[in-house]
């Protein structure tokens, strides 16, 4: 997911929530949150994952390295 689209996502779920009286601190900290922390444990499990498959499979499902 590129950095727009979550922007794009994010503006548009702050529209709603303003509209709907959720724009106090606390909601504001719990809606922004998940957005920083998931790719924190995303990305490592990715890793993990990648790495595991060569492993078990003695080397034959290797992973290809993509860009974005």
């Amino acid at each position: 997911m590129s950095i727009e689209m979550i922007a794009l996502f994010w503006y548009g779920h702050a529209g709603h929530a303003q509209r709907a009286g959720l724009d106090d601190t606390a909601s504001v900290l719990r809606r922004i949150v998940p957005v920083f922390l998931v790719p924190v444990f995303v990305y490592p499990l990715k890793v993990s994952v990648a790495s595991f498959f060569p492993l078990t499979s003695s080397g034959q499902l290797l992973p290809t390295m993509r860009s974005g």
